[in-house]
């Protein structure tokens, strides 16, 4: 045992990448002291890879302070993590050499998952950057809604989405139902403290899909419905 516990420690030291999965249980707030004893030990990491991982300010600020050294950062999907704090590093890391991986930069692509699209879209709105939500819009849906200018005003109150634009926090839900191969749906909930005394939170049920005829077809999001009103996405209430 003494033997396997040295060469893990070796090759533990040695490590230039880590990937933290999302499930780890060495995630939860209450256990981030445990990653970061473990960072330590590990000098020459240069990459660490958070994606969707539920981190807050605080853990990333405590890893942060654990990896000195670490160059490369991948903060894709990471839903937890406010835009002001993340901002601020951006601004921090401009001139470095170190690379930073976000949400915001997140493009279409097949090999996202249904739940990283909407993660992405949602935490675009959460930083105020429509153009990115709108990145993922269906081809239908974009031509309900679009251009992007039009789309854009979907977001001005007294609008039922104004409150997803800047908010607080937000959590995603995949709706249980039957396996589709080609459409899911999930319930996506915005805390805004800025919005109306009325209404503080909203739901809607964010509907995607991807083409059943384009091979690699990305997935796209069709529709976005708040749950207590039967308009959508489709830009039937904006004004012509």
């Amino acid at each position: 045992r003494g033997c396997n516990r040295q060469l893990l420690l070796a090759l533990a030291e040695r490590s230039t990448e880590l990937r933290v999965a999302p499930e780890c249980p060495g995630v939860k707030e209450e256990a981030w002291h445990q990653l970061v004893l473990l960072l330590k030990a590990l000098p020459n990491l240069r990459h660490l890879d958070l994606r969707g991982v539920g981190i807050s300010a605080q853990g990333l600020t405590e890893l942060r302070r654990a990896l000195p050294r670490c160059k490369s950062w991948d903060l894709r999907f990471c839903w937890r993590l406010p835009w002001q704090y993340l901002e601020s590093w951006l601004c921090e890391a401009r001139g470095t050499d170190r690379q930073i991986s976000h949400s915001l930069l997140v493009t279409p692509s097949p090999d996202l998952t249904p739940l990283q699209v909407v993660l992405a879209q949602a935490y675009a709105l959460h930083s105020g950057r429509i153009d990115v939500c709108f990145r993922f819009a269906s081809p239908l849906n974009k031509l309900m809604t679009g251009p992007y200018e039009r789309f854009s005003r979907l977001f001005d109150p007294p609008s039922r989405y104004s409150m997803m634009l800047g908010c607080d926090r937000f959590q995603v839900e995949e709706e249980k139902g039957p396996e589709q191969h080609f459409r899911r749906s999930f319930v996506v909930t915005f805390w805004n403290s800025s919005s109306s005394p009325r209404s503080k939170s909203q739901s809607y049920l964010w509907q995607l899909s991807r083409s059943q005829m384009e091979e690699g077809a990305p997935w796209c999001t069709d529709s976005v419905v708040p749950i207590d009103m039967d308009s959508f996405w489709d830009g039937s209430f904006l004004e012509e």
